[in-house]
């Protein structure tokens, strides 16, 4: 799950309007599949992302997400996984 500010649907559209996508630390890019994103309750502001990490990813290391919001990318962010 990703905390993100400044992310705001318009009334007509779903969160397919969103986009992920992960790169490791050798270079290799992943589309992450983004499974829920909503508001967080009392944080009108904050907007929770699920996103699923893809199966070819090895599940250990580094990844840099970047989240789209109709084509407009976020600024990175370095998630470290561990087993």
């Amino acid at each position: 799950m990703l905390l993100a500010g400044n992310i705001t649907l318009n009334a007509d559209e779903s969160y397919s309007v969103l986009s992920a996508q992960g790169q490791d630390a050798q270079g290799a890019n992943y589309p992450l599949q983004i499974e829920f994103a909503g508001t967080v309750p009392g944080y009108d502001w904050l907007t929770q992302i699920v996103v699923r990490v893809p199966d070819q990813w090895s599940s250990t290391g580094d990844l840099s997400i970047t989240i789209s919001l109709r084509g407009v990318a976020s600024n990175k962010v370095f998630v470290s996984m561990k087993q």
